[in-house]
């Protein structure tokens, strides 16, 4: 809610074009693009991960093609959709997933204490036993060999890791390059903080349900294997253990020499629940698996005992997989078809549309920042329609190979994200915003910092078995470390170094910026670009009082339209297509013959599809409403009317009367969102 607004009113649409304009240096903006890649591609591996493991449960099939199918299905709409479309989906998504995580809860706190609102049942009595659900859960902990399930602070969880973890995760979010992009599709500076508001609402309410949904399978993962019949797995077992995801391997009687049949999950030597591990892969776990059933047939004389096995570091890990607990948690509780199959749903749903914001990061980074504004800058809007495109499908392969090999279980890998988010971009977005004493090089040097020391920390300890050198940290939580070194590399070096030009430090106006692109439409090389700068500064309701003082830009959009290259035409008739949104612009149209220009396109003066598109609209503007019978004359009478003009715009200019909600807000003057 702090950032958001600032960010909007700077008029960017990517973090890393914040930061070159912002730090005024083409080198920061390519550090930020290197650091939303790498933020992003990490956080893309979680998601690419769920997909698989929602496929493969599902279609029975291996995870690794599960995550071949989500590679095709991101792909597709990640595709066909922009930045608006994209969160159009996010928040049906949403709802989707937000429905689909609170109905079994409910369910199944309704079902076990009679209560239905899951925080509340979390902490009620169990209605089989009549003793509390916690309190059972500690003492099946006891018995197992764990450790207490409810006192705090335990193991490698003290109290500091639980701080800086904690502080990672909100901090991290406010960083998160794909969560940013989204504040940028909001018409205002106000409707990106009432957005920003209702994000962190919404937000709460799914992490405030996620310790009941802990403890309800947590209960029933124990329950279910403790009451099982001998030879008779439950049934979630059974589905999930076709998905390679979870692993049984029973042990023989040490005195009888005789297997019990049933499945002992336990935190000692008798375990015989496990999953595979980083270090193993699926033809090695069936090969076990024969070895170990040739060694239960032969009561030990042959074969060998596979728990031995993945008992060792990397090649496998005691109890089920952990990204598999809230997608089976409904089979466990033996709820209906229905429910089961709206919890894929939803984990589909979150998922799919976090990876679709990730990637549109990944391919705007490539294309926008890097290609367009550093190496291209006269680069075609379909040419970089084409590139992200292709920049698409890169990372969609590039995160799918994520996904088939992990760097780590979903939830850790997305807390690592969220430490790189927290460790580069946060400190950034704050100084940027509210310091106008730090300059490009204690920017650049605090995000290198920052993330450098985060992304090493997390690459030593997790995967090269470093120690925990800083305090006892984890991985989880060290990104709030790299933020305080990124904030303090950043404040050391601000009185050392050059400070912003007198522009960055006083943020140019809307005003000053129009009056600048204004002045660049005569010159060829700045044409397009500035034509392109206008229709985003016109698409703000709050810049009308501008849009009046606009005269001479309007005669020079229009002299582009008629008169100038493929290029810039297409550039001129989008700018004019939002400004006769505008009832001061749409008159200067109109007085300055731009309604012959937008015909002029439409019958043929361009031959680009966007262009005429953008025609179309603009006239059907021009002429929606009873009092602009004029208008609709001159277009008739200018030979717009033929089958060029789709259906949808015919309406339009035939109508006497503005249409639906778009009309009546174009009646009124208004302009729509963006």
């Amino acid at each position: 809610m702090l950032l958001a607004p600032y960010l909007r009113k700077f008029g960017h649409f990517t973090v890393p074009d914040f930061v070159g304009d912002r730090f005024e240096s083409q080198f920061a903006r390519l550090v930020a693009l290197v650091c939303a890649m790498f933020i992003s591609f990490t956080y893309v591996a979680g998601q690419m991960r769920g997909v698989g493991i929602v496929f493969a449960r599902f279609l029975e099939v291996d995870v690794t093609f599960g995550v071949v199918i989500g590679m095709a299905i991101v792909f597709v709409y990640a595709t066909l959709g922009g930045m608006k479309g994209i969160t159009y989906t996010q928040v049906a998504q949403y709802w989707v997933l937000i429905v689909a995580f609170l109905i079994p809860v409910v369910a199944i706190s309704w079902q076990l204490t009679g209560q239905p609102v899951p925080q509340l049942g979390m902490g009620s009595e169990l209605t089989s036993s009549g003793q509390r659900l916690l309190t059972t859960l500690d003492q099946i902990h006891s018995d197992l060999g764990f450790s207490s399930y409810t006192e705090p602070f335990t193991g490698s969880w003290d109290k500091v890791n639980v701080f800086c973890t904690a502080l990672a995760l909100m901090a991290g979010t406010a960083g998160l390059p794909h969560v940013i992009v989204r504040f940028y599709t909001v018409k205002n500076v106000q409707a990106a903080r009432w957005s920003g508001f209702w994000a962190i609402f919404f937000i709460a309410i799914l992490y405030l349900t996620a310790p009941a949904t802990a403890a309800f399978s947590r209960y029933f993962v124990i329950d279910s294997l403790a009451t099982m019949e001998p030879g008779e797995p439950p049934s979630w077992f059974d589905s999930w253990e076709k998905s390679g995801l979870v692993i049984w391997l029973d042990g023989l009687d040490a005195e009888s020499k005789e297997p019990d049949g049933k499945i002992a999950y336990r935190n000692d030597e008798d375990n015989e629940l496990f999953c595979p591990g980083k270090d193993i892969s699926a033809a090695q776990v069936a090969a076990l698996k024969a070895d170990h059933a040739r060694w239960i047939e032969t009561r030990g004389e042959a074969g060998a005992d596979g728990r031995l096995v993945l008992r060792q570091d990397g090649m496998g890990k005691r109890g089920p997989d952990r990204d598999i607990m809230v997608l089976a948690m409904p089979e466990m509780a033996g709820l209906a078809a229905w429910i089961i199959a709206l919890v894929a749903a939803g984990g589909l749903a979150a998922a799919l549309s976090t990876a679709s914001g990730l990637l549109l990061v990944i391919s705007s980074s490539v294309v926008h920042d890097f290609y367009y504004r550093m190496i291209r800058p006269t680069a075609t809007e379909r040419e970089r329609l084409r590139l992200s495109r292709i920049a698409i499908g890169v990372a969609v392969v590039i995160a799918g190979l994520f996904g088939i090999y992990p760097p780590g279980f979903v939830a850790q890998v997305v807390a690592f994200a969220f430490g790189l988010a927290a460790s580069s971009f946060f400190p950034v977005l704050v100084l940027g915003i509210f310091s106008v004493r730090v300059g490009t090089v204690p920017a650049v040097a605090g995000m290198v910092s920052g993330i450098g020391f985060t992304a090493s920390y997390i690459l030593s300890t997790v995967y090269f078995g470093g120690e925990r050198w800083c305090f006892g940290i984890g991985p989880q939580g060290i990104g709030a470390v790299g933020m305080l070194v990124n904030f303090v590399v950043a404040g050391a070096l601000t009185p050392l170094c050059k400070g912003p030009s007198l522009a960055a430090r006083e943020r140019r106006s809307t005003n000053d910026e129009w009056t600048e692109v204004s002045a660049k439409l005569p010159r060829y090389e700045d044409k397009v670009g500035a034509a392109q700068r206008i229709r985003l500064v016109a698409y703000d309701e709050e810049n009308t009082d501008l849009i009046v003082k606009a005269g001479d830009t309007i005669k020079e959009l229009i002299q582009m339209a008629m008169f100038d290259s493929e290029e810039c035409k297409e550039a001129a008739a989008s700018a004019l297509a939002v400004l006769v949104y505008h009832d001061e612009a749409r008159k200067k149209i109109v007085e300055e013959d731009g309604i012959r220009a937008l015909i002029s396109i439409i019958t043929g003066g361009a031959k680009t599809a966007n262009a005429k598109r953008e025609a179309c609209f603009g006239l059907g503007t021009l002429c929606s409403g009873r009092a602009n019978a004029e208008n609709r004359t001159k277009v008739m009478e200018g030979g717009a009317m033929r089958p060029r003009v789709d259906l949808g715009r015919r309406r339009a200019l035939h109508s006497g009367r503005p249409r639906g909600r778009r009309g009546a807000r174009v009646a009124r003057g208004r302009v729509p969102p963006l």
